[in-house]
Formats: structure tokens, sequence, C-alpha cells
């Protein structure tokens, strides 16, 4: 009967029914497209690595329901398979010939990807991948192999070319001759934060429009790695991929922007031509697992940037780091005040006594950051590293600046704000990072000579203009870190100096409270103290140890922490507190018995072995008086009572040394000197038993006080009285 198979389909029926309703998937939001290189680890392309149909196939597979579209990036050592492949998923192809210096290897893969589009397996042609980037070929050599594709397929397949967004804007000629623009834009490569990532972005794909005439531009590249080194101010991190993944993938499906993620898998090859961030730009790892937090977009999660705000602060730019003469570095600057949407940087230097615009005459004036800041290319060409002056003036969007070449300083009335530096032979520069090698911005670098200047968003600093000689000491702060290179001596002469201030650490800040539960107790009571320890960062204080020595008249009688553990076992008493993270606390509850009078100073402090930024605050005293009995009143006094079940609430009364008072009812032990007379309880009530009288005494250690009780005696009827109950 079990290999019946038509019990066997009922039995999958029954059990179908049975389980209820499969639970809905949630539908994957589809992005446009996704940038798709099938390398498995191990694997190189510039080493010969061949990809298989197989691998390529498994690799889409793994993709399939995210993107509309995928792009490749080469036609040989196998990639040539992806196109047809990708057909299968019913996925729209953009396929990339790579074109590099070997012009052998360029016509193999122009070759292929003419077969591909002649297939029916291509889209878009893409002929080169930031060819002119890597300076491989020239404009002129990558329009003639465009041509070249072009006349070979048919004519409603765009023929274009991928590269950086700028390698556009300076060469108008490539987008003439592309049928659509491909535009790789990478804030993390310009060295941008991630908080202005996205906002620069948006400022630079409109200008590309601008330039692009009325042509499709199409975003072929953008992305942010989720490990590596930083780049400028921009920080590689899974937290910040996976933001700039949300921010990205949002603004091009509400602008209805053509784009393509970079990338689908981690590729470990690249490691050894980006650096250690080549290796982790992709949604998926290297083992195709889908990032967690990467799948935000695709759950339908989405997230707006607002770019548009006005800068707060009054109408201004000033420099935050001028290179120093000699050095091809941008300069930045911040500028406040305005709505930067509105105004743009018109730059200029003077080499050899001549005015020069820049960054070119083709691109004379910069955008300002929705965040206001800018970084200007100063050094374009020529001499204009040994520029002794720089001028920079903030003028409407709407404004043409003066270009002059070698002339005379230009004149802006237009200008609402500028400013112009003179650079000396004689400077420092350097940069402030941390121990991962990230930059620190706002460090303060200061000399009591050279005076002070800080950190810009990349973390360089310098002294550009220096008329001083002799001996400068400077030092590198930061709030909560230490650089273990500061101070930094230097003797001054005529060339710039680097003082880099790397391997800047987080140091912790441990503080440390405690409240008593009294301030002042009698001897042998109980007191209550609760201690918090805090750790304000920003590092994670590790090994963090309170220690709390007792008075000696005072016995431990318990003590508890939320983290850690404490010891009692030998004084003074000390908790081992472990890894303490930055904002976290510990608290410790703390019961003694208070011994002989007297007044105290009940201490605790805390230490660790990291840095600790503020060490005013790692200790604590709290004062606590053992009251000195002098004597004990009771009252009321010489009471009478019933000896039927009469009550008298006594209360006993302590007088201080110092001539305080205090009800220590409670606290003292009661006594009834004639028992048969009259009880007496802990609380101080008497009872009358029969009649008499009975000394009442309250006794607190070697003091006590005492009253007379006098019970009256029941009077017996007389004779002949009848009682009616």
């Amino acid at each position: 009967m079990l290999h019946n198979p038509n019990l066997a389909r009922l039995l999958c029926v029954m059990a179908a029914i049975a389980a209820g309703p499969l639970p809905a998937q949630t539908p994957i939001t589809k992005t446009h497209g996704i940038d798709f290189s099938p390398y498995l680890p191990g694997q190189n392309p510039n080493l010969g690595s061949q990809v298989t149909a197989t691998q390529i196939r498994d690799r889409l597979r793994v993709i399939k329901d995210h993107p509309r579209w995928v792009r490749s990036f080469g036609s040989t050592g196998g990639n040539e398979h992806t196109p047809a492949i990708a057909r299968e998923f019913g996925l729209l192809v953009a396929a990339n010939a790579w074109i590099s210096r070997n012009l052998q290897q360029n016509a193999l893969e122009i070759g292929n990807l003419i077969a591909a589009v002649n297939a029916g397996n291509v889209d878009v042609a893409i002929v080169g991948s930031e060819a002119i980037l890597r300076g491989d070929v020239t404009v002129d050599q990558l329009i003639a192999y465009m041509n070249q594709v072009r006349a070979a397929i048919p004519s409603h397949i765009p023929v274009v070319t991928a590269d950086v967004w700028g390698t556009f804007m300076a060469n108008p000629s490539l987008i003439a001759a592309s049928d659509q623009v491909w535009a790789n834009f990478y804030p993390y490569w310009e060295g941008t934060a991630i908080g202005n990532a996205l906002c620069s972005l948006q400022q630079q794909y409109p200008q590309l429009v601008l330039a692009a005439g009325g042509k499709t531009v199409v975003v072929s590249e953008s992305g942010w790695p989720s490990a590596g080194n930083a780049v400028g101010a921009a920080v590689p991190s899974v937290a910040n991929a996976n933001l700039y993944a949300l921010q990205f993938l949002t603004w091009a499906k509400d602008n209805n922007v053509p784009s393509f993620y970079f990338s689908a898998f981690d590729e470990g090859w690249k490691v050894s031509y980006e650096g250690p961030q080549g290796a982790h730009w992709g949604i998926w790892d290297q083992n195709a697992v889908l990032r967690p937090g990467m799948d935000a977009f695709f759950n339908g999660q989405s997230v707006s940037v607002s770019c548009n705000g006005p800068i707060p602060g009054p109408v201004a730019i000033t420099p935050t780091y001028v290179p120093p003469y000699g050095s091809t570095d941008a300069m930045s600057v911040q500028v406040t005040g305005i709505l930067p949407s509105g105004y743009k940087i018109a730059t200029y230097i003077n080499v050899g006594g001549g005015w020069w615009t820049k960054p070119t005459f083709s691109q004379p004036t910069v955008p300002v950051n929705p965040d206001g800041t800018a970084s200007i290319a100063i050094v374009t060409g020529g001499n204009d590293q040994f520029a002794t002056a720089v001028l920079a003036a903030l003028i409407p969007s709407n404004s043409t600046p003066p270009q002059v070449g070698g002339g005379s300083k230009p004149v802006l009335p237009e200008a609402v704000a500028s400013f112009e530096v003179t650079r000396t032979l004689r400077s420092i520069s350097g940069t402030v990072s941390d121990i991962q090698g990230h930059p620190i911005a706002g460090a303060v670098i200061s000399d009591s000579t050279l005076g002070s200047t800080k950190s810009a968003a990349n973390g360089k600093y310098s002294f550009f203009n220096i008329s001083a000689s002799g001996q400068v000491t400077l030092s590198a702060t930061y709030p909560s870190y230490r650089f273990p290179s500061s101070p930094i001596t230097l003797t001054l002469y005529d060339a710039n100096q680097i003082a880099n201030f790397p391997g800047g650490f987080a140091t912790v800040d441990l503080a440390i409270g405690a409240s008593l539960s009294t301030s002042s107790v009698l001897p042998n009571s109980l007191v209550t103290q609760t201690i918090v320890v805090s750790n304000a960062g920003p590092a994670s204080a590790a090994n963090a140890t309170l220690t709390l020595p007792l008075p000696g008249t005072f016995t431990l009688q318990s003590i508890s922490t939320t983290y850690g553990s404490c010891s009692t076992t030998a004084q003074p008493v000390t908790c081992a507190l472990g890894a303490l993270p930055a904002s976290a606390y510990a608290t410790v509850t703390v019961t003694m018995q208070a011994g002989a009078s007297g007044s105290y100073a009940i201490g605790a402090s805390v230490t660790g072995p990291d840095f600790d930024s503020d060490l005013t605050n790692n200790s604590v005293s709290s004062g606590i008086v053992v009251l000195g009995l002098q004597s004990i009143a009771v009252t009321p006094p010489s009471p009478s009572i019933s000896a039927a079940g009469g009550t008298a609430q006594f209360t006993a009364t302590g007088t201080y040394a110092g001539g305080g008072t205090r009800d220590i009812t409670a606290m003292v032990t009661w006594t009834s000197g004639t028992p048969a007379i009259a009880s007496i309880n802990s609380t101080g009530l008497a009872i009358g038993l029969s009649g008499g009288t009975s000394g009442i005494r309250a006794t607190f250690g070697p003091i006590s006080g005492a009253t007379l009780l006098t019970v009256n005696p029941v009077s017996p009827p007389l004779p002949g009285t009848a009682y009616f109950v």
C-alpha cells in the first residue's frame, strides 16, 4: 500500500489541507538594476580565472528576483555567457566589453559583445568601464570602439560607455558619442561623509543631466563598502553601507532614475587593486548570503533625505583646510548662512604673480554641498602647487564669474562672502586619525607660537602661513581621545614639514556617585549605601574595578552589583565590574552595620587600565555620623493603669552628644522590673496584670532610662451586690 501512487497523492492532499494555507510571502520590491560579476572566492580575472556557465547561472539565481536589469563587466573569460543566461531568468541586460591597454584583448571583448547583441540577448551595449579614468585609452580611441560596435548591431540598441561622472563633465565629446550617458557616482571615493553622501550625489546628478542635453542619464554604479579603509570623511562600515543602499535605492525609485547598485556580491580579488574595501561592496557576501540590513529596500522599506535646507549661521565662507605650499591637496571650505542650491564658489590662485581660475576653465566654479561643505581642486596643472595666494568667493548660482589666466586679481561684485589667504614656503601640515586610520575631524592642533587650527572632515590640517622661527611643539586634542604621538616638536625651516597624529584612540570616562540611606545612625544600626559607576565613553572600559574601604568599626552585611561581581573576602571590598560599555552604568548596593559612635567618611573609587579622560570624578566620599548616646528618657513618667488589662505606651527618647534628641523607641530593649505586675513588649507597650508597681526600663548598650508604672488592683464587689451581664 505504501507504494500505491494514488494513495500517496491522497495522503499529500490531506496533509496539505490539515496544515492549512501557506503564509503569504512579502513581495520583493525590485530595483532598476544591479551590477553583476560572478567570480567566486579564489578566482581573479586578472590572473586568468575562467567562469563557467554553471557558476554564472547559480549566482544569477540568487539575485534574479531583486533587479529588473543586470549589468556585466566583461565579454571574455566566460563572462560572454552572462547575457544569454540572464535572459533565462527574464532579466534585461546591459552587457559590457572591457576595454584595457591590451588592444588584442579589446578586439576579443568587442567581438563577443557584438555577437551577444546580435543574438538578441543584450538591451544596452557598454563599451568600456572607467577606461578613461584609468587612462587605458584616449577619448578618441574609446569613441572609435563605440562606433565600431554601433556599426555592427541593430540601431535600436543603445551604445554607451561607463565612467565616473566627472569624466563626462570634462569630456563633452564623450557625451556626444554616447546614445545614453552611463555615469558612476561614488561619494565614498570622493571622501564624502555618509551623512552627506546621498545629498552629494543628488547635487551632481542634475549637473550631468544638464550637460547631457536631453539624453538619458543612467547611474551605472553607486555603492558603499561595508568594511575597509576610510577615504577622507567616508568611513566604510556595515551600518553605513546599509544606510547608503536604502537611501540610494529609495531616491532612484522615487525619482525614476535608472540606476545600478554596485554590486551583487563581495569579491575578494579586488583587494589587490582597491585596498581592503575592494572585497566589501556586495549586497550578498562572497558565499551568496544576503547581508543583514541590505534587504531593507527589497522588503519594502524606504527613507527620505532632505538636502535643501538652509545652512545656519551668518553668511560666510571659511577655509577648513588650506593645503600648504607645494601640496597637491584640494582645499576644503565651509559655507554658512545660505541655501546651498542657490550658490556656488568661484576660486582663484596666484602663481608667479598672476591669478588663475580654478579648478579649470571648463569648470570655473564648484557647488556647495547640502551641508555647506565644498572641496575645491586648486592644483589642476602647471605649477599650481606653488601658488602663494588663494581667493574663494561665494556667488549666486546664476552668476558668471570672470575667468582669468595669469592676469590681475578678479573682481567679483556679486560675491556675498569671500576670503583670501597667503601661503609661505615655511609650513606644517598633517593628518589626524584614529587607531583604525579613520580621519578625525575637529581635532585641535595647537602651539603657543603658531596658535591653533582644526582638522577638516578628511582629518587634514595645516599651518600654511608661518613667519616664526625656532622650535614649535604641536599638541593634538580631541574630546575623549588621546594621541600617542602628541606632542611633536619641530624646528622650523623653509619647507613644509609633515606632523601626523595617527593612532588616536577613544578614552573612557569612568565616574562614580554614591548616596547613603541616612546621614546619622545609632551604633549597631544598619545603613545602606547605593553606588553608581558610569562610563561616559566613548570607548568601552575594560576591567573596571570598584574599591570600597569600610570604616574600621563598620561591618559589611551584604553587597550586590548589576554589572560584574563583588568580593567580600578581604578589605577593602572590591567589585570587578568587567567591561563597561560607553553609556552603561553599574549599580552597587552595600549594606553595613555601624560600629562605635563617631563621625566617619565612607569612600569609594573606580579605576581601570584604560586611559581615563577625567580622573576628577573617579572617587566619592560620603559623611556619616554614628550617634553617641548620652541618656534615655522614658515617657510618660510614672503613669497608672488598671490591672484588668490596662495598657500604657512608653516612648524612649535618646539624648546625644551635642544636645540632639531622637525617638529610639524601636531601637531599645524594653524590660519590666516585676513581670508579674506588668509586662512590656518590644514596641514599649505595657499591660497591667496585678496590683502594684514595676520599673519600666529602656536599654541601648550601656545606656538606659526608667520610670515607674503603677498598676491599680481591681476592687472586689461589695457583699450582696448583683452584677448583670
